[in-house]
């Protein structure tokens, strides 16, 4: 008999051109007890691939009694995957958030600990972290966060003046800060790294260019002189794949 989880929670992933990397996600998830895989939701948001929708990976590859809503972006955004977030935040019916990459494994200790156990609504936490075959540890990813809903809608997601720029984390973080306490859990995420999927993470576009950096800093002076400074969201176009 299945074990009613104590936190209602999403898993908020964003996908581009990674399909590799998206097979090995679900496969983790199949291999998970069916009392863990049946109490979570994935939500995946393709940020419109051209050349390797998420689609047919998912339909080929989606895990049974795993419950997994699929969305789409409707243009091919240059680092969109904060856009990703806000969907597919919006579109969550569980309490808890759990938001990370789709180069993140969340293994079996850390959704018994996210799904089963006590935590506080006014928490917002972070993960140890893994990294590679060797499975080293690594600083926790500032960009994976377990959170409610409700503290998410509160600091206001990820503005999306940022899409389509680099570097942006930060700017998350330090709003959620101002609204919620922060804890970073023993249990960890597992990094996979290129070397172990050749498709783990985004190649198709640079980092932290001089040309992102010029654009953020100009996007933040903007957004201080402006009447209304509070992020954007919904502010790009997507739809339901089912």
């Amino acid at each position: 008999m299945s074990i009613a989880p104590l936190n209602t929670t999403t898993l908020c992933m964003p996908y581009y051109e990674n399909p590799n990397m998206l097979e090995m996600q679900l496969r983790k998830m199949s291999e998970l007890p069916a009392d863990i895989r049946g109490a979570f939701k994935l939500i995946l948001v393709d940020d419109g691939s051209t050349r390797t929708p998420a689609q047919p990976v998912v339909e080929r590859a989606r895990p049974g009694g795993l419950k997994l809503s699929l969305y789409r972006m409707d243009i091919d955004l240059r680092w969109g995957q904060d856009v990703c977030r806000n969907v597919a935040a919006s579109q969550a019916d569980a309490e808890w958030l759990l938001m990370t990459d789709i180069d993140h494994i969340v293994p079996e200790p850390t959704w018994e600990r996210v799904l089963f156990h006590p935590l506080d609504k006014n928490t917002a936490y972070g993960f140890e972290r893994r990294s590679g075959p060797n499975v080293s540890p690594r600083h926790s990813h500032q960009n994976s966060w377990l959170l409610t809903r409700a503290m998410f809608d509160a600091c206001g997601g990820y503005d999306e003046r940022f899409a389509g720029w680099y570097g942006t984390d930060g700017d998350f973080q330090r709003r959620l800060r101002q609204f919620a306490e922060f804890r970073v859990l023993r249990e960890h995420l597992v990094e996979i790294t290129p070397d172990m999927v050749e498709d783990a993470n985004t190649r198709h576009y640079t980092r932290k260019t001089r040309e992102d950096n010029e654009a953020i800093a100009r996007i933040k002076a903007e957004r201080a002189k402006s009447q209304h400074p509070e992020p954007l969201r919904g502010t790009f176009p997507w739809h339901r794949i089912f």
